[in-house]
């Protein structure tokens, strides 16, 4: 399918996007510590998502998030949870477009 084709599926409403959630992710073929690179990117996103973090790597067994900005919502301890060498790592920042913080 070629550019011109691709943009007949495009829905103009929907091109650009507005107040959303902020997410990052980093992938290697060797399995590294992800904790640095990833945080940066959090900080770097911290203006798309104010109302909460989460954290999850390919080595860890769940997600670990939390409620606030990133540094209150992710705490050093978590953190040191992206020391473990892994695959990939991914942060998500919470923009609240419905719901409570609690969900």
């Amino acid at each position: 399918m070629r550019a011109e084709q691709l943009s007949t599926f495009i829905d103009p409403e929907f091109e650009k996007p507005t107040h959303e959630c902020g997410i990052g992710m980093i992938y290697t073929f060797r399995p590294t510590s992800k904790k640095d690179n990833l945080l940066a990117i959090g900080h770097a996103l911290q203006h798309r998502g104010q109302n909460g973090a989460g954290i999850v790597t390919s080595s860890m067994n769940e997600p670990s998030t939390g409620i606030g900005l990133l540094d209150k919502a992710i705490s050093e301890e978590k953190t040191q949870l992206l020391d473990s060498p892994s695959h990939w790592a991914m942060i998500h920042l919470r923009y609240g477009t419905s719901g409570g913080y609690s969900d």
